[in-house]
């Protein structure tokens, strides 16, 4: 049980931290005052919430299998699944590569290994 809280630890975290980074990387220009309706917060919460409920749930078996393995299977089994991270990324958005892709996937590697370490043993 410890790993599955472990895993939405890390996750959420990854999450939270990149939307701020969206959040101040725009400008702040972001309004609440545009939301008028019930349909427009259910609308941005969907926007919101699909992508990294979306990725939860593909990266989740990679993310436990790889560190479950020792050595180069493990390292490769990571590169695979934070590429997959990426690809995820650049499909549900615009095909076309961005600095937060970039930010996004280094922030992941960071908090891997920060919430992993312990099980990265080669």
């Amino acid at each position: 049980m410890g790993a599955v809280f472990r895993y939405l630890g890390y996750m959420g975290v990854k999450w939270l931290i990149f939307y701020a980074y969206q959040y101040f990387e725009s400008g702040k220009s972001w309004t609440w005052d545009k939301m008028e309706t019930k349909e427009d917060v259910y609308y941005t919460a969907w926007m919101l919430l699909i992508l990294p409920v979306v990725e939860m749930l593909l990266l989740a078996l990679p993310i436990q299998l790889a560190i479950r393995q020792k050595g180069w299977l493990m390292i490769a089994l990571l590169v695979l699944t934070f590429a997959l991270e990426f690809a995820i990324g650049w499909y549900a958005t615009n095909q076309q590569l961005s600095t937060w892709m970039i930010v996004k996937l280094f922030l992941s590697i960071g908090l891997f290994w920060l919430f992993y370490r312990k099980q990265l043993e080669f």
